[in-house]
């Protein structure tokens, strides 16, 4: 994600050319790019220090990825346009200026990860630190991400997924540019097809998968492109701006500052007003990428860029800029886990983002330089190349061959906890046959004369397990099909924002197999809190009301009492879950004790939650589900005696020392298989309609 320092050398001759169409005062150096990383840099880690405050700092991604653009591509154009250019010294340079820093980051974040984490955990950090070598943890995060993945902050290399983002353009992007070079092409209408394409795609992905839109090189290009398109029209005679732009300067000298502060306003005003709950990219990525790109065009004669983002402070920052975004996030994100999940405090927060600062400067400075321009580039490439060759393959080791940690302490035995871990929030089963419209699952199993279809979320399809069982037994002779979708409530008329805006497919899904099936039950369930959450809007009779008053919560009940109306009165027999107990004791990472170079079993960890405790959250909402099962014909099912074994506490673990759940909603598959049964007397009875 971040780019990378100044220009890296092409030869001389080529060089000096190259600085001379870039700066009309002749300089090597920009310094208002280095001020540009800086704001960019200092927007990501505010964001992820203090995200309550700083809610759009996210978009200095983005940011980045012009200014990688711009620069990088400058490189490659100008050394085409001398003959210069080839693919080793292109790569060689990236290898150069990546590796050193990248390395030594990922290094320390497994060995301090070996001490400080659970077998589990340390197993994915190895698998992400494979990953990461290849600049391929966008894929990774790709296929893992969004509701079905464990939380990110347990994630010490969640952000090298912009560097591979970056990286995967970049083993695309000099070859464009050299058959653009090659066939004497149009450079800016083939760069600006690049970017309208891509950014056609984002736009268009965003409304239906906002995860692939996210993590998708495809989706990121035109962020690239819109710098190499500065780049390639301000660097060359023949360039529009150069030709048009640069003449309408001189004659307005207020006209860059304008532009400079206009950029700067795009950013801020990102910084400050976007939200991760947002549909990003899309749309939305235009604002700071816009902003970046005019900061660049405004040229070094902007007061904005030779006063403000020329200053000592952020010069010195975007120059460090790399190393300290790689710093970063492992120290929060370490910061989060020996906090057992919770955010660390203001004061300490500020200490972490001074510690990343201060480590980035002496890898600046005692690691990066010393091997980008004190040893020759030949052999510094290839021992780098070795180098990260050998730690991808030592963490191949330790993520196909785990090592198994036993703890010694009274409490449960560690590989229990790491067992529980490991399972699944969200999964389909072996048996069945799953396909899906749009981001919504449907899983078929069994192929019985009747059909049983539950609909829901993750909290619906964890009875899988229970279903699957009864087939491989030979005792379900029905089909079940599962609608769930991540985290989408059963209820028509919910809107939910940003990652979550197909949910509100999943009713329609669900109405047209029904329509498709002709079901003997329709069972509803899942987490009902999610459906009277705030930030979503529910439509009622025409109108869309927000949640955040009674009134809205009024009409989300009042809409799923209309459809188990409809559905009963219909002729179907209509079934609806109860909430699940939930409490934080439950989640097995919070029956250890985290220490800050080692983790221990809390010998307390097994003891039982009172069920007034686990069912605190959902205590208004079951009497609402009762009442309108009563008016509508619809009948409840409570798992709460299956899962707390009918006493007045809920126990966290079962057959001994096996705990019950995968987090604190979540049940085990291998619990939910062998003790969930409330739901057999539908699945194995007579439910006739």
């Amino acid at each position: 994600m971040i780019v990378r320092g100044p220009f890296a050398r092409p030869s001389a001759g080529c060089y000096a050319q190259l600085m001379s169409a870039v700066r009309p005062q002749n300089a090597a150096y920009r310094p208002e790019i280095d001020g540009l990383r800086a704001i960019a840099v200092l927007s990501v880690l505010l964001f992820h220090a203090y995200r309550p405050h700083v809610t759009g700092g996210f978009v200095g991604v983005d940011c980045f990825f012009v200014i990688s653009g711009f620069l990088i591509s400058g490189i490659i154009w100008h050394e085409l346009d001398c003959g210069d250019f080839t693919f080793r010294g292109f790569y060689g340079r990236r290898i150069r200026r990546l590796f050193p820093a990248l390395g030594l980051v990922m290094l320390c974040c497994l060995a301090y990860g070996w001490f400080a984490l659970l077998p589990e955990e340390f197993t994915a950090l190895s698998e992400a630190c494979v990953w990461g070598a290849g600049f391929l943890s966008n894929i990774l995060l790709w296929m893992q991400a969004g509701y079905f993945d464990r939380a990110v902050i347990t994630k010490p290399l969640l952000h090298l997924w912009s560097l591979g983002v970056e990286e995967q353009f970049y083993i695309v992007w000099p070859i464009a540019l050299c058959a653009i070079h090659r066939f004497h092409l149009s450079r800016t209408k083939c760069v600006s097809a690049i970017i309208v394409g891509s950014f056609a795609l984002n736009v268009w992905l965003v409304g239906f998968d906002q995860t692939a839109a996210f993590y998708s090189p495809f989706t990121r290009f035109w962020e690239l492109g819109v710098g190499a398109l500065i780049a390639d029209q301000t660097t060359r005679p023949s360039g529009w701006a150069a030709s048009h732009v640069q003449s309408l300067l001189l004659r307005w000298r207020a006209l860059p500052n304008w532009t400079a502060w206009g950029g700067l306003a795009l950013i801020v005003a990102s910084v400050c007003l976007l939200t991760d709950a947002m549909p990003f990219p899309g749309y939305l990525a235009a604002p700071p990428v816009l902003g970046a790109g005019l900061i660049i065009l405004a040229g070094p004669r902007a007061w904005p860029n030779r006063v403000l983002l020329s200053a000592r402070v952020p010069v010195y920052l975007g120059r460090i800029s790399y190393p300290m975004y790689l710093w970063h996030w492992p120290l929060i994100s370490y910061a989060y886990i020996l906090r057992m999940g919770h955010a660390p405090r203001e004061l300490p927060a500020l200490g972490l983002l001074v510690t990343s600062g201060i480590l980035a400067s002496a890898t600046y400075h005692l690691v990066e330089k010393p091997i980008r321009f004190g040893l020759a580039p030949r052999p510094a490439t290839r021992g780098l190349a070795a180098a990260m060759t050998v730690l991808a393959g030592f963490a191949a080791l330790c993520w196909l061959l785990p090592v198994e940690r036993r703890g010694t302490a009274t409490g449960l035995p560690i590989d229990k906890i790491n067992a529980a871990l490991n399972d699944p929030v969200f999964a389909t089963t072996d048996g069945m046959h799953v396909y899906k419209r749009n981001a919504i699952t449907i899983a078929e199993i069994g192929d019985g004369p009747e059909t049983v279809l539950m609909t829901g979320d993750s909290l619906l399809m964890q009875f899988g397990p229970r279903v699957q069982a009864l087939y491989t037994q030979g005792l379900l002779h029905k089909r079940v099909v599962f609608v769930a979708g991540a985290s989408c409530p059963v209820i028509p008329g919910i809107n939910r924002a940003g990652a979550y805006a197909p949910c509100r497919d999943m009713p329609g899904i669900t109405a047209d197999l029904i329509a498709r099936y002709h079901p003997a039950a329709v069972i509803m369930g899942g987490n009902w809190p999610v459906a009277i959450d705030p930030t979503n809007q529910v439509v009622r009779n025409g109108v869309t009301i927000s949640l955040d008053d009674p009134a809205g919560q009024d009409a989300v009940f009042a809409n799923l009492e209309d459809e188990a109306s409809r559905l009963v009165q219909a002729g179907y027999k209509v079934y609806i879950i109860l909430p699940t107990p939930r409490h934080e004791r439950f989640s097995p990472r919070n029956f250890v004790v985290r220490h800050w170079f080692s983790v221990s079993v809390n010998p307390a960890a097994n003891a039982p939650v009172p069920l007034a405790e686990a069912s605190a959250s959902t205590l208004a909402i079951t009497p609402r589900l009762r009442q309108i099962a009563g008016r509508t014909g619809a009948v409840v099912l409570d798992p709460v005696a299956d899962i707390c074994d009918a006493g007045a506490t809920c126990p966290v673990v079962f057959d001994g020392d096996n705990p019950r759940y995968v987090d604190a909603l979540h049940l085990r598959p291998v619990f939910v298989a062998a003790h969930v049964t409330f739901l057999d007397s539908i699945l194995l009875g007579p439910s006739g309609k």
